[in-house]
């Protein structure tokens, strides 16, 4: 019986050990890695192309990042529209409105406020990091600034951090072009 049980164990570790190269070879075949290959490169060299598409937008600085859930230190995330909660950047202008339950601001709005945009920082990232730029603006009626750290991915989602005087808070959303985002800015004085 030992001899029986000895015999069954080699001959199924002999099959785990010799069985499974056997059963990975057809995907190690030559056709086979040059389409991953060419996948792996045509999806690269799309992932490039998008990417410089925004790197492109964030650098002329005439994009809009258009809200759509904003995230408060305290109390939930919450779905916004994009026709109150935007920013609008214009060569060297920038217009922000920011406007949904539990943001507090002057007289009980939200973060309404354009000027010149100060202190610009863009980083083009890389294939692995984020666009991001960052910038001040100026406050109206008030001698504080509004920071802003927008992180913008490949696929042109954007991470918004704005921190004033009052509040702080996250928002995600998409950036566009100044044309695709003309629905949201109609109503502004670009």
């Amino acid at each position: 019986m030992k001899k029986l049980i000895s015999f069954f164990s080699a001959v199924l570790i002999f099959g785990l050990m010799w069985g499974t190269p056997l059963r990975a070879q057809p995907n190690m075949s030559g056709g086979v890695l040059l389409r991953q290959e060419g996948q792996n490169k045509a999806k690269s060299t799309k992932v490039n192309a998008t990417q410089s598409k925004y790197i492109n937008l964030l650098q002329s600085k005439r994009f809009v990042f258009e809200g759509r859930r904003a995230f408060l230190s305290a109390g939930p995330n919450e779905l916004v529209s994009a026709q109150f909660n935007y920013m609008v950047v214009k060569d060297k202008h920038v217009r922000v409105h920011f406007d949904f339950p539990g943001l507090n601001g002057p007289e009980g709005l939200g973060i309404i406020s354009h000027g010149k945009l100060e202190n610009w920082h863009f980083d083009a990232g890389n294939a692995h990091r984020s666009i991001t730029v960052s910038g001040q603006i100026p406050r109206q009626g008030n001698q504080s600034k509004i920071n802003f750290t927008l992180t913008v991915g490949n696929d042109g989602s954007g991470y918004l951090h704005l921190v004033s005087k009052n509040s702080s808070f996250n928002m995600t959303g998409v950036v566009v072009s100044l044309k695709k985002g003309e629905s949201v800015i109609s109503n502004s004085d670009y």
